[in-house]
């Protein structure tokens, strides 16, 4: 039963992933212009623009021969080289890799940081209503805002700088942990009224103890998922910080990609994200399931 479902759940991350790229190879030639123009654009020339020009691009092939080169390139683990550029696209995306990681796993290790102090807080009651409100706040403010206020306040320090990175991760941070501490707060106050915990206070065991070693984890648990997605969301770039604190992550070139139509940037962009999504969610999916008794015991 286990291969089964793991054969199907291979399959269904497959599927998911060809969707993608499907989608975003014809997405990316619906919108108007193409990468040869835009490079005229951007250097601000002035010459007429020639449909011939895109022969050596193989641009001037029919999409479905496009299409079907590209799959076949794909299949051989070739994703092609940077119309705008003329670098391979995995080079591309392994050079503006590293500072992503950098940004995500410091944003992930402030968000940690922000989740335990909500929870400490949390095992007193009363100050739930006023974690709920800061969170509440916290999911509702786009990232542009409050990053354009810490910018306000700090400034923009040096993309080099350690300042840098902890003022955008900060930024990050602040609206992931928001998005996980909301749920989990709801679990924390659904599982207070569970038998095993009712049964725990009943055996004398200390408060404390009942929060973090019986409430905690199994409220923690069945958010695995939308850790998972969470993680996806900050290792596949974010747009909007990388721009504010002018960071060259992979979310920059995404955008850069696209104003440009360097379709296969785009291409391999868009496979990378949709595999680092499947594969979290795959990673999250047996570690949020739940036992028989519908919790476990720390």
């Amino acid at each position: 039963m286990r291969v089964t479902t793991l054969a199907a759940r291979t399959a269904y991350a497959l599927a998911t992933i060809a969707v993608a790229v499907t989608v975003a190879f014809v997405g990316i030639r619906v919108l108007p212009g193409n990468a040869l123009r835009a490079q005229q654009v951007e250097s601000g020339s002035n010459a007429v623009f020639q449909p011939a020009d895109d022969a050596y691009a193989d641009l001037n092939e029919p999409v479905v021969i496009q299409y079907v080169t590209y799959i076949g390139r794909l299949m051989r683990g070739d994703l092609g080289v940077s119309l705008y550029s003329g670098r391979s696209v995995l080079e591309l995306i392994g050079e503006r890799l590293s500072s992503t990681v950098i940004l995500a796993s410091m944003s992930l290790l402030l968000t940690t940081v922000w989740i335990m102090i909500a929870a400490a807080c949390a095992s007193v009651p009363r100050l739930r209503p006023a974690i709920d409100l800061v969170c509440v706040v916290g999911s509702a403010a786009p990232t542009f805002i409050t990053g354009t206020l810490a910018i306000a306040v700090l400034g923009v320090p040096s993309p080099s700088s350690v300042e840098n990175v902890v003022t955008a991760a900060a930024v990050l941070s602040l609206y992931v942990a928001a998005t996980i501490v909301i749920p989990l707060l709801a679990n924390i106050v659904d599982l207070e009224r569970r038998s095993f915990v009712t049964t725990a206070h009943g055996k004398g065991l200390p408060p404390r103890r009942v929060f973090w070693i019986h409430i905690m984890p199994n409220a923690i648990r069945p958010l695995m998922g939308l850790i998972a997605v969470q993680i996806g969301f900050l290792l596949s770039g974010t747009v909007v910080t990388e721009v504010l604190f002018t960071r060259g992550g992979i979310g920059r070139l995404m955008i850069d990609s696209v104003m440009r139509r360097d379709y296969p940037v785009v291409q391999g962009l868009v496979l990378y994200v949709a595999s680092l999504y499947v594969i979290a969610q795959m990673i999250a999916r047996p570690l949020s399931g739940r036992g028989e008794s519908g919790h476990f015991d720390a």
